[in-house]
């Protein structure tokens, strides 16, 4: 029942959002309002330290995106 409880007051973007890929996820980012993004935030960091456990190539892919989405 804790489980059923702490997902009632999950927002559903993101549940969405957790199940994404990186790739998907930082799309997800570039598109989402201010509001979705304070929501999101805590989420794409966590999936943003999957970058040093990525292959090389995943990452050399990744990075173009995620410097584009981040404003870096």
């Amino acid at each position: 029942m804790p489980d059923l409880m702490r997902r009632a007051q999950t927002p559903g973007i993101v549940w969405g959002f957790q199940g994404l890929g990186l790739d998907e996820a930082l799309n997800v980012w570039k598109v989402a309002t201010p509001e979705e993004r304070e929501t999101l935030k805590p989420h794409l960091r966590k999936k943003m330290q999957m970058f040093g456990t990525m292959p090389q190539a995943e990452r050399d892919r990744l990075l173009p995106l995620a410097r584009q989405v981040l404003g870096q």
